[in-house]
């Protein structure tokens, strides 16, 4: 899987050669270790952030909202700051104790989430102000297309098992 160059001040190894995948943020190892951490670790220094919107889909509008990220206009992926956006599907199972396993779940309902991660919070909140943004959220989904409304979390990354400590 391709690494970002530039992660909130994590960088490769200078005896690490890169090869690129031709997106300017990312980039491949060929070595074990990619990427190094920042020397400081600071709150709101070099602090990458992920944000997460949890969206309730109604049922019967699943593959309407899916298509509507399929055929974004990619706006966010020109902001300042942006690494890099998911958008994940809401796969609803419990553990099923009697068997040991997981089995699919029909009566939960999931919510998707789409994740945006940034090199840091200002960066974001000026994504936020942007005409982009505006422009990015202009084209307003159906009322019916949501079971209620959606909630926004914001989450520092202070560890993460892609990156080896320094």
């Amino acid at each position: 899987v391709p690494l970002p160059t530039r992660w909130f001040g994590w960088t490769r190894p200078t005896n690490e050669p890169l090869v690129g995948n031709g997106d300017s943020r990312t980039t491949s190892s060929t070595g074990p270790a990619c990427l190094v951490a920042p020397r400081s670790k600071r709150k709101g220094v070099d602090t990458m952030i992920v944000v997460t919107n949890r969206i309730p889909v109604a049922s019967g509008y699943e593959i309407d909202f899916e298509d509507r990220f399929r055929n974004r206009v990619h706006l966010v992926d020109q902001a300042p700051g942006f690494i890099r956006n998911e958008v994940h599907r809401p796969r609803p199972v419990r553990f099923d104790h009697e068997h040991g396993t997981f089995v699919d779940d029909p009566d939960a309902e999931g919510y998707y989430e789409v994740k945006t991660w940034w090199e840091s919070m200002d960066n974001f909140v000026g994504w936020t102000r942007s005409p982009a943004f505006a422009e990015a959220h202009a084209n307003r989904a159906p009322k019916e297309m949501f079971r209620g409304p959606g909630q926004i979390d914001v989450h520092e990354v202070f560890l993460s098992t892609d990156f080896p400590e320094a």
